[in-house]
């Protein structure tokens, strides 16, 4: 697989997610934009699917265009290590069978997750 030049992500490396309530969940955006000039495919995957709930998972985007995600975390269901796959490959008809593409037509990024505990005082407004 190949480094991700398809589409630009913000943020590029790492997402924080800041904890403000003992049970709290907590959620950040991840802003994708199709780099490239052609319909490009992409999937967001993580290590914690039983915690992580991303929305929309997965789409495809005209050249030039952005959507931004919404990643949601149920810090209690965390385990171990957090981490994101971004995945993007051309998408000539506007769709993908994710099952059927090659390793050589995929590019990906990985991004760090990584959990907050603030306390209600210290949390942004």
């Amino acid at each position: 697989m190949a480094p991700l030049s398809l589409v630009h992500l913000e943020p590029a490396a790492q997402l924080v997610f800041s904890v403000t309530e003992p049970c709290g969940r907590a959620s950040n955006k991840l802003k994708l934009t199709n780099t490239s000039a052609v319909m490009t495919a992409w999937k967001v995957r993580t290590t914690a699917p039983q915690a992580v709930f991303v929305t929309p998972h997965s789409g495809v985007l005209r050249p030039g265009a952005s959507v931004e995600a919404v990643v949601r975390v149920v810090p209690e269901s965390c385990t171990g290590d957090l981490r994101f796959e971004v995945r993007a490959t051309e998408a000539e008809d506007g769709a993908v069978n994710w099952a059927r593409v090659p390793e050589s037509a995929l590019q990906t990024a990985q991004l760090e997750g990584l959990v907050e505990r603030a306390s209600p005082a210290s949390a942004p407004p």
